[in-house]
């Protein structure tokens, strides 16, 4: 398919088929993805797939384990989230504003995610933690256990996973995959609708919709968030051996209506104001499509949820 926004308006005319072709392309990718990863089950059974926000790593990594699963394989997922270290702002890594820098690989817990990697490799059990959110810190008493049976598979999903630190001495027992809605969209020749705003608009309806945070708020942090995937995440993305473009080419026109709203509250002088202005009236130009024949198990469910 071509991203342009001619090509959407002729595809919309019929958007339920607009719709159902962009989600079997996708799930095509996925499908090509998983057999490889399941053949070199052997040899990689660890899968270290990395993207960056709104990319869709979540959704992605579940849909491979079912493709895996479905070829006979054991499969597990792991959120590397897990291995984040409690929040101590007298030795957790600062970016040039003096602010905890979030995005770094040293708010991890790297030293025993390689210690569990090594674990894994050997065949036996290593206990998961779990990070909680709300308060900053790693659980003192809850867990996962994880073990990878014989020709079985653990993906292991964050943005950090392709960083080169976390399967320092394992790297022939993992395989990569690197997920992110990469492709602009074209008007006449020029750009219309950048890849990162596709990305933007769907963290700004995820946090919205699930952290009640408003458009302004996630864009404050946006700033922070791209430079961390400059610095942290798009320098490894060529390490992978796989790379998944999750960018739904009739997206624009089914999150419009979630999204434009969130917009016209954009207030004067914040951060990344002309940035945001600019979103809208991009995103205005694109047909909009019912939000109802959105399918129940589509990617962009990760950022809408189950309306």
């Amino acid at each position: 398919m071509k991203y342009t926004l001619e090509n959407i308006n002729e595809l919309a005319k019929d958007p339920a088929a607009f719709v159902a072709a962009c989600e079997k392309r996708y799930q095509d990718k996925v499908t090509a993805c998983a057999k490889s990863l399941a053949e070199n089950s052997d040899k990689s059974p660890i899968i270290m797939l990395a993207g960056p926000s709104g990319s869709g790593k979540t959704t992605t990594a579940m849909k491979l384990k079912e493709v895996i699963c479905g070829l006979g394989h054991d499969c597990q997922v792991v959120s590397m989230d897990d291995y984040f270290k409690t929040v101590d702002p007298a030795t957790h890594p600062r970016d040039s504003k003096g602010n905890i820098d979030f995005e770094s690989p040293h708010c991890m817990d790297i030293p025993l995610f390689i210690e569990h990697m090594g674990l894994l490799r050997d065949g036996k059990s290593v206990k998961v933690p779990h990070f909680d959110f709300p308060n900053q810190r790693r659980h003192p008493d809850m867990f996962t256990e994880l073990l990878i049976p014989r020709k079985g598979l653990c993906i292991l999903e964050g943005i950090h996973a392709l960083n080169p630190m976390f399967s320092e001495g394992h790297e022939e027992f993992t395989q990569k995959v690197y997920v992110s809605a990469r492709s602009n969209i074209s008007f006449n020749g020029t750009l219309l609708f950048k890849g990162t705003w596709v990305r933007l608009v769907r963290r700004m309806i995820r946090d919205n919709n699930f952290r009640g945070l408003d458009a302004v708020r996630t864009m404050n942090l946006w700033g922070s968030v791209r430079h961390g995937e400059k610095a942290y995440i798009s320098p490894y993305k060529d390490l992978a051996r796989h790379q998944i473009d999750t960018h739904m080419l009739y997206e624009t026109c089914i999150l419009r209506g979630t999204a434009l709203p969130m917009l016209d509250n954009v207030r004067a002088g914040c951060d990344r104001e002309r940035e945001l202005r600019a979103i809208k009236p991009a995103l205005e130009q694109f047909p909009g499509i019912d939000l109802e024949l959105l399918p129940k198990d589509s990617l962009l469910r990760e950022f809408v949820g189950n309306l």
